[in-house]
C-alpha cells in the first residue's frame, strides 16, 4: 500500500505517541503507584473486551483469536500495565476510537479546601 507524505507524517507522529505512552505506562506502573491509584479511582466504565489496548504500536504476543474474537490467553495473569489500562484520559486518546472507560475527576481535599476558602473570602468582601 502506498501512503501519500501526509498520511505517512500523521502515523509516524501517532505511532511515536502510542510508543511514549507505552514508556510512560510501564514507568508509571513502575514508578508512580500514587498516579495510577488516583487513575483507577477517576475511572469509570467497564472493558470492552475489543482488544485494542492489545495492539498500540504492536500486537501483543499473548492476542489470539478464537472464533470470531480476539482473548487474551494470560487474562488471570496479565501483567499489571495490562491490567491498569487506561491509567488516565492520555491513554484513551492513544487508542483513537471509542472505549468503554472514561474519566471523571475528583476534587482532592486541597483543591476543595482552596475552594471554600475562595467563596469565603468573596463573601466577606461582599459586606
Amino acid at each position: 500500500m502506498k501512503y501519500s507524505a501526509r498520511r505517512r507524517i500523521a502515523l509516524v507522529r501517532r505511532k511515536s505517541r502510542q510508543v511514549k505512552g507505552k514508556l510512560r505506562r510501564w514507568y508509571m506502573d513502575k514508578f508512580k503507584k500514587d498516579a495510577i491509584r488516583l487513575g483507577m479511582s477517576e475511572r469509570q466504565g467497564e472493558c470492552l473486551m475489543c482488544g485494542q489496548c492489545c495492539r498500540l504500536v504492536f500486537k501483543c504476543p499473548f492476542l489470539e483469536k478464537q472464533g470470531s474474537c480476539e482473548t487474551c490467553r494470560i487474562y488471570k495473569y496479565r501483567p499489571a500495565q495490562c491490567r491498569h489500562f487506561p491509567i488516565d484520559h492520555k491513554d484513551l486518546r492513544d487508542l483513537g476510537r471509542s472505549c468503554g472507560y472514561t474519566f471523571v475527576r475528583k476534587t482532592t481535599t486541597k483543591e476543595s479546601t482552596e475552594s471554600t476558602e475562595s467563596t469565603e473570602s468573596t463573601e466577606s468582601t461582599d459586606e
